[in-house]
This record gives structure tokens, sequence and C-alpha cells, in this order.
């Protein structure tokens, strides 16, 4: 069974956007794998979600409602653009009931873990 530390040091590749730089958390209960990521202002439309057995990506494209030209823009606090992230996924993990929801700027995704049983096989002797 994966510990949060080893679970997000193989899901977060050091080839994709260091998780803290872009307010991603990952948090681990018995059942799930909880991803939330803080994109406060995007639109669900401008969010594309995609998984394959071991990578998650979220696609993220900046829209923008109202085009201003720079003499009637009073104030701009940020830009917003494209940000692709990427997402190593452990194994044992049912991608068919995962999901996600937008609240309040921040993407939540949950991905149900497979339980795994245990099953004792019992040992028979062997008849000549």
């Amino acid at each position: 069974m994966y510990h949060f530390h080893n679970l997000w040091t193989h899901m977060v590749s050091n080839q994709y956007p260091r998780a803290e730089d872009e307010h991603i958390k990952l948090k681990e209960n018995n059942n799930l794998y909880i991803i939330s990521l803080n994109i406060l202002g995007v639109k669900m439309t401008d969010i594309q979600l995609e998984a394959t057995d071991d990578i998650l990506n979220i696609k993220i494209s900046s829209s923008t409602d109202v085009n201003l030209n720079e003499a009637q823009l009073l104030w701009k606090e940020f830009n917003m653009p494209n940000r692709d992230h990427q997402i190593r996924l452990p194994k044992g993990i049912d991608l068919d009931h995962a999901s996600a929801q937008l609240n309040d700027g921040i993407l939540k995704i949950n991905i149900p873990k497979i339980q795994l049983y245990k099953k004792v096989i019992s040992i028979k002797q062997a008849t000549s």
C-alpha cells in the first residue's frame, strides 16, 4: 500500500510543474485519492480531464469573456495562461468511478481505490 509521501513522490514527476507552485494537494483515505487544484477564475468549460491507467491529464485553457484594449483596462492582476498538469496515478485505482467538481475555484478530483481482497488458499493432500 502506498503511503502519502511515497504516493506523492511517485505521482508528481520532476518533469511536470512542482506541486507547491501550482497549488496542487493530494490526500488519501482508505477508499479514495483526492486531488485538489487551485484554479481560481477558470470556468468549468475551460477544463478538460483525461485519464489513462497511469496518468491524469488536466488541461486548462484560458478564455476571456470581454476583450478590452489597453485604453479601457484599468487594472490587471494576473493573466491566466493555458496550463497542462500531468499527475502519475498509482496502481489499484478505479477510473470508471472517478469524479470531479469545481467549487469556488477549487477543482476536486476523487479517484476511488480498488479494494483488494486476500483469499487464503487451502492446500490439500495429494491422493496417490
